[in-house]
């Protein structure tokens, strides 16, 4: 790029903004002829990464950034900007509500406070990438711009598997409101009713019709530029470059200093050399080496030293500058111009001091040289702005490998707006919080070998939904085949359904909905499948139903639900649990079949239809609560499998009946593994997983029996379509099997091996973040979750 004239001086506060003109594209004009885009970097685990992992990463970075070109100026932000810590805790805490259960919100709410005051909870980091050129002409610039989208969107995929679109203009104006506003949480983007008129804050429209700019509106009360220090509207601001840096930079270098607990900007520039500048730069270094060796020798002959003696640091700088021309003639190596700058931004000159002996500590751990840019504070404000404006020419020459290190990449975080606590960030001490229905996939698994806290973390997040969800759209149904869970539904004014002989509870498998069809609009067909899994596991064995049996099955099925579909057409139900088929209708219609597999089967089926009769009434089962626990503890010997299937089934039915009245329904499934034991079962299960989304499901798996679970390809099926996983403590066999099919580093699966009750892993879709759940005990809500004798009282 060419040299840049003189900046005039500013007379107003608007005119020291520094752009020309904004575009409706995201393009901001910062200059006449010269433009930039910006693009949010999506975060990935580099600090928790193994020392390959890291090595790779550090490559694709540095080759991304060498792949820009030399007429293109590279910007890397990160800035921490103070949250609205009312609005924060808005967002997280619970809301009072009409219900009995204030009093546990309360107690939740002060144990979410507590976490809220580590680590930088207080602070959001936000990561840009910015890029400008010159170009002739907003058009010109958009083509230039257009395949560097492609080029930034496929690079950063690659380092981070997230795509990283351009910023819009409005995103852009919002960034840069906030930084000139430091004291003000009010967006500038901002929508009303007035008088019944829909009414924007702010527009471009607007400010045109208004004779004013984008700056006009964005610009603060005041801004004055003194030698060592700036006052931005309300706030005190100080501006620092990095004068040197040492012959090895640690990785975390960029990330280090975004660590300060303050409002900042880091932004550091760079820029390719073209290939032959830097060939002549390090041929001009190599010709000064050996004039310098060439003098030293003659002068030592002059003292009647031995001439062929080199100092050791010239002999030093010469091997280094041919190391570094081999260097920059291989592939995909260059020289960069490098420049980082660092703004602060305080209440008052007291805390901006203070901040800046932090940062200088931090700069001194980093064995780099922190200096003011005293004169110089408009020029480094504006060059740290996301606009890719660089106003301080302080340049450092970096190779590849040394700017393969100033790296933007820390620990992945989860902080979405309205979700659910998950524990804190191992890493970073950061809250996590995630709404599981905000992604595609809500399924989710939670793995772990005994006493690693399986359901307290399951317990927890239903504490989670019960407290903070809609008390009118937010069902909860568990499957508890161990009674750990009833506990908890009592306290919390849930149900708890015994299933078991004498308890006088029936569940009636047969029960149909006929909105549950597959994709050819068949019900029948869907339930079929699943009294295959009953009759499955009624025969037992290891190889399953003969095609003879299948085809009895079906024919059984169709017969017995003829009578009842036409009821259902002749009322316009849906479902009618009373007049359903039941168990002894099919064993029934089994026996007239002339078949010897038909009374093969019927003859497993009878035990079933008399002496464990649970199965084969019409259900009775009628809760009208939004916490039901079925407790199948005390089934019998031999039906736990088959209580897990049908329980599921009924919740399955219930679910349908949910989402027709806009509810979401919460299921958790304790001992899961229970579920996948044979093929018929383990396959419908599998599409349970697969279409639970489309009637508002929200199901989670939960098992210990994590080595069986891997050796299904269904099971491991539905792993792999959870896009939410929590793994804790697992065995070694279990961990390394889990790391490979989910790409865990060694450096992350330290959270997972002999790891304290609520450590482990949490895993996004693609991101894995490190978790500490670790609660209160002294608490009412850890007495009622807690499954340790020795703890409760």
């Amino acid at each position: 790029m060419s040299k840049k004239k003189k900046k005039p001086i500013a007379n107003t506060a608007t005119e020291s903004i520094p752009y020309e003109a904004v575009y409706d594209n995201g393009i901001i004009e910062t200059e006449p002829g010269v433009y930039s885009r910006s693009y949010r970097i999506p975060n990935v685990n580099f600090k928790t990464a193994g020392n390959k992992t890291q090595w790779m990463l550090a490559q694709q970075y540095a080759d991304f950034l060498g792949a820009m070109g030399s007429d293109v100026l590279t910007e890397i932000s990160l800035i921490n900007k103070t949250v609205d810590i009312m609005k924060f805790q808005e967002d997280v805490l619970l809301e009072v509500k009409p219900d009995s259960l204030n009093e546990y919100r309360e107690e939740y709410n002060e144990m979410l406070l507590e976490k809220m005051t580590g680590a930088k909870n207080n602070l959001e980091t936000e990561m840009l990438l910015t890029l400008s050129l010159r170009a002739n002409g907003i058009d010109a610039a958009m083509e230039r711009f257009v395949p560097l989208d492609a080029q930034i969107s496929e690079g950063m995929y690659n380092m981070t598997k997230h795509d990283c679109p351009p910023l819009s203009l409005e995103e852009r104006l919002e960034i840069l409101n906030s930084l000139y506003n430091q004291d003000s949480a009010l967006p500038l983007y901002r929508k009303g009713q007035i008088e019944g008129h829909e009414a924007e804050a702010f527009s471009i429209e607007n400010c045109a019709k208004q004779g004013i700019t984008s700056k006009d509106v964005i610009a603060p009360a005041c801004m004055k530029f003194t030698d060592q220090y700036a006052v931005i509207g309300d706030s005190y601001a100080k501006s620092y470059y990095i004068a040197n840096y040492p012959n090895w930079i640690k990785g975390t270098l960029l990330t280090d200093f975004a660590k300060l607990s303050t409002n900042m900007i880091v932004s550091v520039y760079f820029q390719v050399i073209p290939q032959d500048d830097a060939i002549k730069m390090v041929k001009r270094q190599r010709v000064n080496i050996s004039a310098s060796i060439v003098d030293t020798q003659k002068s030592a002959a002059r003292s009647g030293i031995d001439a062929s003696l080199i100092s050791p640091e010239l002999s030093e700088a010469q091997g280094e500058a041919n190391d570094l021309m081999s260097e920059i003639t291989k592939d995909n190596s260059h020289l960069f111009s490098v420049c980082m700058v660092i703004t602060l931004f305080a209440p008052d000159l007291d805390s901006l001091k203070n901040q800046e002996t932090q940062l200088k500590s931090i700069a001194a751990n980093s064995l780099v040289t922190l200096k003011s840019l005293s004169m110089m504070m408009e020029a480094g404000f504006n060059t740290t702005l996301p606009l890719a404006n660089k106003q301080v020419e302080i340049n450092r020459v970096m190779t590849t490998n040394s700017v393969s290190a100033i790296i933007p990449f820390a620990v992945q975080e989860i902080r979405q707006k309205n979700g659910l606590y998950y524990g804190l960030n191992a890493s970073s001490r950061n809250m996590i919080l995630y709404n599981r229905t905000s992604n595609l996939n809500p399924n989710a698994c939670i793995l772990g070998m005994p006493g690693a806290g399986k359901s307290f973390a399951a317990k927890r997040e239903m504490v989670n939904v019960l407290l903070g969800g809609d008390i009118h759209t937010d069902q909860i149904y568990c499957i508890d085949p161990e009674n750990e869970y009833s506990r908890l539904a009592e306290t919390l004014g849930g149900s708890v359904v015994q299933v078991a002989k004498g308890s006088g509870v029936y569940i009636n498998p047969f029960d149909l909905n006929i909105e549950n069809k597959d994709k050819n609009g068949d019900a029948v067909k869907v339930k079929t499948d699943f009294i295959e899994t009953i009759c499955e596991i009624a025969i037992g064995g290891r190889y399953g139903l003969s095609p003879m049996e299948i085809s009895i099955i079906d024919r059984c099925v169709m017969n017995i639900y003829e009578p009842y579909l036409a009821h259902l057409q002749e009322t316009g139900k849906s479902i009618d649990m009373e007049t359903a088929p039941t168990m002894l209708d099919f064993y029934n219609e089994l026996l007239r079949q002339p078949q010897m597999e038909a009374q093969n089967l019927a003859l497993s089926m009878e035990r079933y239809v008399r002496t464990q009769d649970i199965f084969s009434h019409h259900t009775n089962v009628n809760i009208n609560n939004r916490f039901v626990v079925f407790n199948v503890k005390d089934i019998g010997s031999g039906l736990k499998e088959l209580g897990l299937q049908i329980c599921l089934d009924h919740i399955w039915n219930q679910m349908i009946l949910n989402a027709s009245e806009g509810k979401r329904t919460w299921i958790y499934i304790d001992e899961f593994h229970n579920l996948m034991q044979t093929p018929t079962s383990a396959a419908y299960i599998a599409q349970i997983w697969k279409r639970a989304r489309k009637w508002n499901g929200i199901p989670t798996a939960i098992t210990q029996n994590i080595e069986d679970m891997l050796k299904s390809e269904d099971a491991r099926a539905i792993i792999n379509n959870s896009a939410f996983l929590i793994l804790l403590g697992q065995a070694p066999i279990n961990k390394e099997q889990l790391s490979t099919m989910l790409n865990i580093s060694k450096e992350e699966q330290k959270y997972i091996s002999s790891a304290k009750p609520g450590m482990g892993l949490i895993r996004i879709g693609e991101d894995i973040i490190p978790m500490d759940d670790s609660f209160p005990k002294k608490t009412k809500l850890y007495q009622i979750m807690t499954t340790k004798p020795e703890e409760t009282y």
